[in-house]
């Protein structure tokens, strides 16, 4: 019933309903005060969720990972990353352990308030307590470190610069193999997309080159990123080559990756290959961006 009326989002029924149990002389268990938690974070009442997390304690029911983990989640979404990081730190004291998800969620919130420095701590904490980082953490530090355009702080989470060779980028691959991961495609877009805004088209290709090589499908995504910053930079033959081997591939171009190549043949002058790309784009009926 309480967790009904959580994903329901009525948390003031699951409350009163609580309260019956009591009355009642009913024990409600920590599965249901977890989901009444994590109901009252998603409805903004942070004051009720710290309230639940005391009534549990008064009743002599130990908050878990699960409980901890919802806690630190919902502060970290408003965020308030130190109250979140208390409570990190208070959770051996508690005889509890951090897990890969308590560990991940607080290293978004770090990033997302710019405090990288606190984010590559709590990588190290991991490392001591012998937790291997996951997928999902990478990718959220180096998503955060692009968008900050700390390119050689993403790459140094795999402890390589990559400098356009494709042998010290190959080493990310096996790097990351010694840790029992995998990246995924998130991974090399974003790595892609942040090296493009750099400029830095070379170590970008090989990016793309590597994905292909090894084996992972870039998708429209990846081929769109490519080609709209080799369009900006003014390397309309590069973008060309991109959008034949994306055709190739089986891949249709989209509105976007159109619209960049022919905004830049115009700002040439190329007005042939401008109206060649606007003819293929009508044939596959999209509307240009212009």
């Amino acid at each position: 019933m309480i967790s009904g009326f959580c994903k329901e989002g009525k948390i003031e029924e699951a409350d009163g309903f609580v309260e019956i149990m009591i009355q009642r002389g009913l024990q409600a268990n920590v599965v249901s005060f977890n989901s009444m938690i994590n109901g009252f974070f998603k409805e903004g009442k942070m004051a009720e969720a710290n309230g639940l997390l005391e009534l549990m304690i008064k009743r002599g029911l130990q908050p878990n990972v699960v409980t901890i983990t919802t806690m630190i989640n919902g502060l970290c979404k408003k965020g308030k990353t130190e109250e979140a990081n208390e409570l990190l730190e208070s959770m051996s004291q508690r005889g509890l352990q951090p897990n890969v998800v308590t560990f991940s969620t607080m290293i978004n919130g770090f990033c997302k308030d710019g405090k990288m420095e606190e984010a590559n701590g709590l990588l190290e904490w991991m490392s001591q307590r012998s937790l291997e980082p996951n997928v999902v953490t990478f990718i959220t530090m180096i998503n955060w470190l692009c968008k900050k355009g700390k390119m050689e702080e993403a790459n140094g989470l795999y402890g390589l610069r990559i400098e356009g060779k494709m042998e010290e980028t190959n080493s990310l691959l096996e790097l990351m193999s010694q840790r029992g991961l995998q990246p995924n495609v998130v991974t090399f877009n974003t790595m892609i997309n942040g090296l493009g805004k750099e400029g830095k088209m070379e170590e970008a290709n090989a990016y793309l080159k590597l994905m292909i090589q090894r084996g992972w499908q870039p998708n429209v995504v990846t081929f769109t990123t490519m080609i709209s910053r080799l369009s900006k930079e003014g390397k309309m033959e590069e973008a060309n080559g991109l959008l034949e081997l994306m055709r190739q591939r089986g891949l249709e171009p989209n509105v976007v990756s159109f619209t960049t190549m022919i905004n830049e043949l115009c700002k040439g002058g190329k007005m042939e290959e401008a109206n060649g790309l606007l003819e293929l784009m009508t044939q596959r009926d999209l509307q240009p961006m212009i």
